[in-house]
């Protein structure tokens, strides 16, 4: 179930892409070597702009862990599909904020981030031009989308086993 405050309900479609997450996030223990590589790409970008105690939303957050990284940083709210993802971050994580909620459908207050991070979601989402332009209302003028997707040929690489990981 969705949280109230998310004020976003599941659309239709999206109960098979939930029940994946839910499996999927509820088997998560800890971030491999990949993500402790994007999340250096993060603290190298997060630096670079200059912001103190930045308002930063993880847009797909998954089990929460980079939300935990960037709390440190300044008030940190992940944004996941699963609830039970989002039920076991609050648990783990509880200096960040989480929200159960359809990343295509949400209805962030306009302005409320000066930075979005989207990890690895952007290609796992139907529609992306709501994806971005969920991201675009949640952002601040002048704030900052920081997006990373899979490079295929890398990707291909990776033996199966260690990208299911």
């Amino acid at each position: 179930m969705f949280d109230s405050m998310s004020n976003a309900e599941p659309r239709a479609g999206l109960d098979e892409q939930i029940r994946y997450y839910d499996e999927r996030w509820t088997k998560f223990v800890y971030a491999n070597h990949f993500s402790l590589e994007r999340c250096q790409f993060f603290l190298d970008a997060l630096l670079e702009t200059g912001f103190e105690e930045p308002r930063i939303c993880d847009f797909g957050c998954g089990a929460g862990w980079l939300c935990s990284v960037l709390s440190a940083f300044g008030p940190t709210t992940g944004v996941e599909l699963s609830p039970e993802a989002v039920q076991q971050a609050r648990a783990r994580y509880p200096m960040a904020n989480f929200i159960a909620a359809d990343a295509t459908g949400w209805q962030p207050e306009a302005g409320s981030f000066d930075i979005v991070v989207s990890q690895e979601v952007i290609e796992h989402i139907e529609d992306k031009g709501s994806y971005l332009r969920v991201a675009h209302r949640a952002l601040r003028p002048g704030g900052y989308l920081f997006l990373t997707t899979p490079n295929l040929e890398v990707l291909e690489a990776i033996d199966v086993a260690e990208r299911k990981k």
